[in-house]
């Protein structure tokens, strides 16, 4: 099940590879609880659990994935510095498959994890551009949107009974404007509730 009670802590990634968690108070102001060094390069992302609000994942710039316990931060709780390439840019948790983690790198990878099985990924896409950000669709739990840099934007089907990419998907849509521009942000739009 989703955590309950989050919502009330903003987690940062800094340039000098820190990384710092600050409490929303009632009145609106941040108040920094924790920070420490997370990494030896500069920290692209940090990314909370969806169901876990005690669990925080970093990637920087150094290609290392990090998992964090928020009640004990001085040392990660698990640290992959054999699967990116290249730099870490952006972690995603699924927002309805507990122990489903995406990563994206540099190395113009889509990783899958199962964060309780955490050797290796179980699943790996190649893209053909370093993938800046990932968004899981908050309705249809089997797609996954991709900013790409270089080749634009992509729709990921991942396929539950496989726990993979490659069975049932890969890519189902991508688009390349005609320009030299970056894909750098997408998102999904969230249906209205009502």
């Amino acid at each position: 099940s989703r955590a309950s009670g989050g919502g009330r802590r903003v987690a940062v990634s800094l340039s000098d590879g820190m990384l710092c968690v600050a409490d929303h108070r009632p009145d609106g102001s941040l108040e920094m609880s924790r920070q420490w060094e997370a990494h030896d390069m500069e920290a692209w992302i940090a990314s909370w659990d969806c169901h876990d609000r005690e669990t925080l994942y970093s990637g920087a710039d150094d290609g290392v994935l990090k998992r964090w316990d928020m009640r004990s931060p001085e040392v990660p709780t698990w640290v992959d510095r054999r699967s990116h390439q290249a730099g870490v840019c952006c972690i995603q948790s699924h927002p309805f498959v507990e122990h489903c983690l995406v990563t994206g790198s540099y190395d113009e990878t889509v990783r899958l994890y199962d964060t309780r099985q955490t050797r290796a990924p179980v699943s790996e896409l190649a893209v053909g551009g370093g993938v800046w950000r990932l968004k899981w669709n908050p309705v249809h739990n089997g797609l996954l949107a991709a900013a790409v840099m270089h080749e634009g934007f992509a729709v990921l089907r991942y396929d539950h009974a496989s726990a993979s990419f490659r069975q049932g998907g890969g890519a189902l849509r991508r688009y390349k404007g005609g320009h030299d521009s970056l894909g750098y942000g997408i998102d999904w739009q969230y249906p209205l509730e009502g």
